[in-house]
């Protein structure tokens, strides 16, 4: 079976921020520019990206796991994933969202066929998967 290569975003932190792409000054319906994202809009649509491509990791995980049935890679993949998640949550937003995503309930479902030695690492994955998407939807609220 050939190990899934798991490669985080930001799992290095190798700079002290994520690069914000350029964002220019569009008119407004009657011709006026309309101002440019504050630093705090910014911040908020880069977490978004950076939460979407945690979510599709995820998804690459589960489908590694159903595909292969690897409770070593899963497990590993799972720690590392979640490791990353929390790190970055820590460092880029709060520490309070690294903490309500460590402590995020697993799920209490696992799928026909699962190995009994996998159904850990699966729960708390899709439990943290949907902490991750509350998470998306608060920030979209701006809470």
């Amino acid at each position: 079976m050939a190990a899934l290569v798991f490669k985080p975003h930001v799992a290095a932190y190798g700079s002290q921020s994520l690069p914000s792409p350029a964002v220019a000054a569009k008119p407004s319906e009657h011709g006026d520019p309309s101002p440019s994202p504050s630093p705090a809009q910014n911040k908020t649509e880069e977490a978004l990206k950076q939460i979407t491509l945690f979510l599709n990791q995820a998804s690459v995980i589960e489908t590694t796991f159903r595909t292969d049935k690897d409770v070593v890679i899963l497990n590993n993949e799972y720690a590392n994933w979640s490791a990353s998640v929390e790190g970055y949550l820590g460092k880029y937003l709060d520490e309070s969202y690294a903490v309500q995503f460590r402590n995020a309930p697993a799920s209490p479902y696992v799928f026909d066929g699962m190995p009994s030695a996998a159904a850990g690492a699966w729960q708390n994955l899709e439990g943290k998967k949907a902490a991750l998407i509350e998470l998306i939807s608060d920030l979209r609220r701006g809470k």
